[in-house]
């Protein structure tokens, strides 16, 4: 069970990533090189597929959906990734 709101936009899933993941882990993705976030797929993507709704066309952000939804993980993982390394210390 998740103690979060499904997200409706993949920014709103950034955001509540940037708000329950550890800041060891968030350091550790900030620290990865893009082409190498794909290893992220059957852990982090995972759990994003699973609890933002992704398997399910009813959820709310299915209105912000450009792919499958393993893509849409990808591209989650993507933008918490460039939000990370975009952020001023």
């Amino acid at each position: 069970m998740t103690n979060f709101e499904l997200p409706k936009t993949m920014d709103e899933a950034v955001d509540i990533l940037m708000d329950i993941m550890e800041q060891e882990d968030l350091n550790a993705l900030r620290n990865m090189k893009q082409h190498d976030l794909i290893r992220l797929h059957f852990g982090l993507g995972l759990f994003i597929r699973n609890n933002f709704g992704l398997w399910n066309p009813e959820a709310p952000i299915w209105q912000d959906i450009r792919g499958t939804p393993d893509d849409t993980a990808m591209d989650i993982i993507e933008k918490l990734w460039e939000r990370l390394n975009n952020e001023t210390p």
